[in-house]
């Protein structure tokens, strides 16, 4: 091992400690030649595997999909196309994988295309890989949100919601899809898998008089209990059950486009979302998210069971397009603010910390649907979207990829979010080699570049 260093130039680096930085690890824009591939969904297995749903878009209406497998090491194993030769234009929507690996794929219709046998009314193909020539079922309606139960009574049941209001069941093998007649529009369902209950969002009555409602019921069953809220013109747009009598809601009046919302214990602001995660002993960890329309947004944690705040951080100017909270109960933010891409760490007591978000290639390379996150870790993070490149020799737009990239903090090799001792033993201990976790830099080698990278960011993030 040649590793050639003055003990002065380790010093004056790790003096000046640098904030904590965040950039690509990997990343892969896949695109299907003669489409356009947008990105629509993911999951990611026990084993590592990451499955991403892409929808393959052309402008005559012949649209299909994609199912892409990719190791979070980067190496894309598979790329399988399938839907291309039904007479509908399919998008992307869910994707569900049960322990048996066998992987349930939603997708909506966006518009069919008139052709013998076709029917003008399906709007839901549910398909079931391995076998994707052809749907395993179909419906009408278009899906606006789904949740899975994993392991109710030995069997695991996937749920779907579309409109015109319905309620979908794909429960051992068996689908059930029956109508929600007490809404007018549905917005949202969700579910907490502890108590296996399920809840539907939206408003029932007309847009001229609506009425916040939201249903809820037992997974195995559809929602049958149907809740409603005071107030002029109001609709639920997100409600979580804490128990099976307990819920959270998130709910206001107005249009959609421009509305105020009202969640508990008094929080308002003019667009509420709202996260949740279950941590060990069964901690329940509940976020909610406010967005105003002066570019202020501010991230409240919830006590669950009394719905009061246990902390409130407030941001003077952000613009969050992801978040996610993770087993641990940490909340991760990515998004802009006044001084470009940002990504930022909440502990569940309350301490936070800005990273600078740097995405790759910045120049030649933009977003182009608002990005979708998983935290691997603490300082480390499964980035998704749909993205184009710009030819600055040419002046020329290529079409939309899908895009996914695993996202780093500079300089941390174990993903704790904290670059210390142990990064740089990995890497000192590494060195020659091609370990990917030791190569920081990602271009194959652990060398001198890396050695750099770790004592440049060290103690950042810690």
């Amino acid at each position: 091992m040649r590793v050639v260093w003055s003990f002065g130039l380790i010093v004056s680096i790790l003096a000046s400690q640098a904030m904590a930085q965040v950039s690509a690890r990997w990343y892969d824009l896949y695109n299907a030649q003669g489409y356009e591939t947008l990105f629509a969904n993911w999951l990611l297995d026990g084993q590592g595997n990451l499955y991403v749903l892409a929808t393959l878009h052309q402008p005559n209406g012949s649209d299909g999909l994609a199912l892409l497998r990719y190791t979070l090491q980067g190496a894309r194993q598979s790329v399988e196309p399938f839907g291309l030769n039904d007479p509908y234009q399919e998008v992307g929507f869910a994707l569900y994988l049960r322990p048996d690996n066998t992987l349930y794929i939603l997708a909506h219709v966006r518009e069919p295309v008139t052709a013998v046998g076709a029917d003008p009314n399906v709007g839901t193909i549910l398909y079931q890989y391995p076998n994707l020539a052809m749907p395993f079922f179909t419906a009408s309606g278009i899906p606006i949100d789904s949740f899975m139960f994993p392991n109710v009574a030995g069997r695991d049941i996937f749920l779907w919601a579309s409109n015109p209001p319905a309620f979908g069941r794909l429960d051992g093998g068996t689908v059930a899809y029956d109508s929600l007649p007490v809404f007018e529009r549905v917005l949202e369902l969700s579910g907490n898998w502890r108590n296996q209950i399920a809840v539907v969002s939206g408003w029932r009555g007309s847009a001229a008089g609506r009425t916040a409602t939201y249903a809820f019921g037992s997974a195995t069953g559809l929602p049958q209990t149907v809740r409603t809220l005071d107030g002029p013109f109001g609709f639920v747009a997100e409600a979580f059950p804490v128990s099976s009598d307990n819920f959270i809601v998130l709910w206001g009046t107005g249009d959609q486009s421009q509305l105020l919302m009202h969640g508990p214990d008094g929080i308002e602001a003019e667009t509420l979302s709202m996260r949740t995660s279950y941590g060990t002993n069964d901690t329940l960890y509940v976020y909610i998210l406010g967005h105003n329309e002066d570019g202020s947004a501010f991230l409240v944690r919830i006590e669950p069971n009394s719905q009061t705040r246990l902390w409130t951080h407030t941001f003077p100017q952000f613009r969050v397009s992801a978040w996610a909270v993770d087993p641990e109960g940490r909340a991760h933010l990515l998004g802009t603010d006044a001084d470009g891409f940002a990504l930022w760490r909440f502990e569940p007591d309350g301490r936070a910390q800005r990273l600078t978000f740097e995405l790759p290639g910045r120049q030649e390379f933009w977003f182009y649907d608002p990005p979708r996150l998983i935290p691997l870790n603490r300082g480390l993070w499964l980035i998704g979207s749909s993205a184009f490149r710009r030819d600055p020799i040419h002046e020329q737009y290529e079409p939309f990829h899908s895009f996914v990239g695993v996202f780093a903090q500079r300089g941390d090799t174990n993903g704790d979010g904290c670059v210390d001792d142990i990064d740089l033993l990995t890497v000192l201990f590494s060195y020659g080699g091609n370990t990917p976790e030791a190569d920081v830099n990602g271009d194959g080698i652990v060398n001198d570049a890396d050695l750099l990278e770790v004592l440049s960011n060290f103690a950042a993030g810690c």
